[in-house]
């Protein structure tokens, strides 16, 4: 039986020792190392009941020197290699901040090297002939070396905020210190860790490689749970610590410990965690001396990668829940950030794991030429690829392009006075001015044009507003002249009288859709100007001062009830929420139209739903709703009494609120649920579950939101989905007899 363990833990260090021979990132090959340091002691312990067991078959001299030779093993491993075992290997122990980045570079490949072939050279002298030579499947490799390379932290200048990212190269730090900057960021080191051995063991197949990834997310999954939550044990042991609970009930953060509260009452991760940590505890961090390898390796392989990824998922997503509760906790769980055109950072580590996992140290940024820009164009060209970083390539080029010529730009001041402007005429005007007149009529290069604006804050272009305008009269096409109507609301100012004049006919348009973000591009071209001037003292009459909300007020009296209410609540929802208008809330938007566009639901709301017949307290509800800024449950509680009579009407406002013309606020649940009973009223039940899937994973601890998905599943008649949803609910809740009647109720509805 010892012999067995012993050549498992061997073999273990073999799989390892082959793979940290392969291109990795000194970071990800000292998270593999863990392997040999968390197996060499096992392999001593079995190695000396093996030699003491085979005493009787061979020569005492033999005995004596395998007896030397892991004592001294054992004597280095202590010396040189036990600390970060016990601070990294078993757990992510508390330390001081920089002792613990100068423990964790001490994993070296020399020291790997060395004991690992001291631990091959007993085997060959304890047991002749049986170590055998471990080959890694080509297959494998690649997916390993592409995987490596997709989670490489170094090869590009970076933000970290994690406890060890002041040891990976090209990466700026925050120094953590107080304990609830160092919780947080121990748990982010963890997930970054946990993310690439849980990429890797999804997709490689070689049983002994799978093993040892297999070992270290289980390892490391414990480890994040016991950082998360206080292990019930005794304060004098050597393994307790406190996890993040503790520390923010003792900084008295009481949302945050609420929320752990409800966790540790309603839900079983906490029993998750003791399952696992059972099978972590005989084969994982420690091979155990009681069983069988066989019994171990037979619990072992019954336990299911999958169960493992779901519980690390939904501790992550209670660790990032309990983070956005408080701004201290919120900076330390931030994920590794590019830092865009650096050339080099500075207090490089002073230590790579190996010679070839040093990477460059100063860089090149990417030019923003035609064509680089092209080639980054062409990526964002490709439907459904969310490439933040070729957005915000985009977003810098409009000020960092080289400049061709500039244009001049005539605004009027007053009625007989002019300014002039000169703005630059830069390679990215070029580039897209080339963009939209080779493809005229290609709503592809609208939409990507759309998605650049929207995501950066480039503030107004007269050059961009231009280049647009000249190409407005091309688009027939309902979905491009809804993107330029909206982009010319973010990048056109008061002075492009041919938008504004554009903008102004539209808001006549027989197209209620047309019209709303007519109205809604013209109000925020109005706030950007009229609140700035508010926010700097300037009265009306004072200069070049321009006025849109009297003719957006007076248009909007000119159309019909249901438009009157439908851009009503648009115009509220985007002042309200949206950073454009939120800015100017206070001193313009909040004075100058709320009270009319207030006005105008209490007064039609009634008079549109007059024909259902309505409860007046229902009527009242509604427009409480509207003191609640809740407008997107306005919209849906008008479409819930229309759909009685006129199901087409009703469809109106549902779709308001679930196309984002009714915006919401990502951080509020009861605004992001408004979205997924709209979706559903509307019979979009794939949408409105991914919705509510939303609200799930920011709310782990909440049953609610997983009832409404339930009840969303049953209306659609998604069977499959209901089925693994509710397992899944009853496998992570404790639940009441009400809950179980609830899901059998829901249950009746397929």
């Amino acid at each position: 039986m010892a012999l067995e363990k012993m050549m498992y833990a061997l073999r273990n260090m073999q799989v390892a020792n082959s793979i940290l021979s392969i291109k990795n990132s000194s970071f990800f090959k000292r998270v593999i190392s863990r392997i040999i340091l968390i197996r060499l002691p096992d392999f001593i312990r079995y190695a000396r009941m093996v030699n003491n067991e085979t005493k009787g078959n061979r020569s005492k001299a033999d005995h004596a020197k395998v007896k030397e030779e892991l004592n001294t093993l054992s004597n280095l491993y202590q010396e040189y290699l036990e600390d970060q075992r016990n601070k990294f290997g078993g757990h992510f122990k508390d330390e001081d901040y920089f002792e613990r980045i100068q423990l964790w570079s001490e994993i070296q490949a020399d020291k790997m090297i060395f004991f690992f072939d001291l631990a091959e050279e007993i085997t060959d002298l304890l047991v002749p002939g049986q170590r055998k030579k471990y080959t890694l499947e080509e297959k494998d490799m690649a997916v390993f070396k592409e995987i490596s390379e997709q989670h490489d932290l170094e090869k590009r200048p970076m933000m970290g905020t994690d406890i060890l990212a002041l040891s990976r190269y090209n990466t700026v730090s925050a120094i953590n210190t107080h304990e609830l900057h160092v919780k947080p960021a121990i748990l982010n080191s963890l997930k970054i860790i946990i993310d690439y051995e849980l990429n890797v063991l999804s997709r490689i197949s070689q049983q002994d490689l799978r093993l040892i990834f297999k070992t270290l997310v289980l390892v490391d999954i414990i480890s994040f749970a016991d950082t998360l939550f206080t292990r019930n044990i005794s304060t004098s042991s050597k393994q307790y610590m406190d996890g993040l609970d503790t520390v923010v009930e003792r900084h008295s953060l009481q949302e945050a410990v609420a929320i752990f509260d409800k966790v540790k009452s309603d839900m079983k991760i906490l029993v998750e965690v003791e399952r696992f940590r059972g099978i972590r505890n005989i084969i994982g961090a420690h091979i155990d001396s009681n069983s069988s390898m066989k019994t171990l390796l037979t619990q072992f392989d019954a336990l299911n990668p999958n169960d493992l990824y779901f519980l690390f998922q939904d501790m992550l997503q209670l660790f990032q829940r309990v983070c956005r509760t408080d701004q201290t906790l919120k900076i330390s769980q931030l994920g590794p950030t590019p830092i865009p055109d650096a050339i080099e950072t500075t207090g490089q580590p002073e230590k790579a794991y190996d010679s070839s996992s040093i990477p460059a140290k100063s860089f090149t940024p990417l030019p923003y030429t035609y064509e680089a820009m092209s080639d980054i164009w062409d990526t964002l060209l490709l439907e459904g690829k969310d490439d933040g970083n070729a957005l915000d390539y985009f977003g810098r080029a409009f000020y960092s392009s080289e400049a061709i010529s500039s244009w001049q730009r005539e605004i009027p001041i007053g009625l007989h006075a002019t300014r002039y402007e000169y703005p630059e005429y830069r390679i990215v005007h070029q580039f897209i001015e080339n963009k939209l007149r080779e493809n005229q009529h290609d709503l592809l290069t609208i939409r990507v044009l759309h998605r650049i604006i929207k995501s950066n804050n480039i503030g107004t272009s007269h050059i961009l507003s231009t280049l647009l305008y000249q190409m407005s009269t091309d688009i027939s096409n309902r979905e491009g002249k809804l993107l330029l109507l909206d982009m010319f609301g973010e990048i056109s100012d008061v002075y492009e009288m041919d938008i504004i004049e554009l903008l102004k006919k539209n808001t006549n348009s027989n197209d209620p859709l047309v019209a709303r973000v007519a109205f809604y591009s013209l109000a925020l071209i109005d706030a950007k100007h009229n609140g700035i001037r508010r926010i700097n003292g300037l009265g009306r009459h004072s200069g070049d001062e321009v006025d849109f909300s009297s003719f957006l007020l007076q248009q909007l009296d000119k159309l019909t009830v249901q438009n009157k209410i439908l851009v009503s609540l648009t115009l509220l929802s985007s002042m309200y929420l949206e950073q454009g208008f939120v800015i100017y809330y206070e001193k313009y938007t909040k004075a100058t139209y709320f009270p009319q566009l207030i006005n105008c639901l209490q007064r039609y709301i009634p008079r549109l739903l007059r024909q259902t017949n309505v409860d007046e307290e229902k009527v009242k509800d509604i427009l409480k709703c509207i003191d609640l800024h809740n407008y997107g449950k306005v919209a849906i509680l008008i479409g819930d009494e229309l759909s009685i009579k006129d199901e087409k009407k009703a469809k109106h406002f549902y779709e308001a609120v679930a196309n984002g013309a009714i915006r919401i606020d990502w951080n509020q649940n009861v605004l992001i649920m408004n979205r997924a009973i709209a979706l559903s009223r509307l019979e979009y039940h794939d949408d409105a579950i991914k919705t509510v899937e939303f609200l799930v994973r920011q709310n782990p601890e909440e049953k609610i939101y997983r009832f409404l998905a339930l009840e969303i599943a049953a209306i659609g008649k998604m069977d499959q989905y209901f089925n693994e949803a509710s397992r899944q609910l009853e496998n992570k809740f404790l639940l009441n007899k009400d809950d179980i009647e609830a899901i059998d109720e829901l249950r009746k509805l397929l």
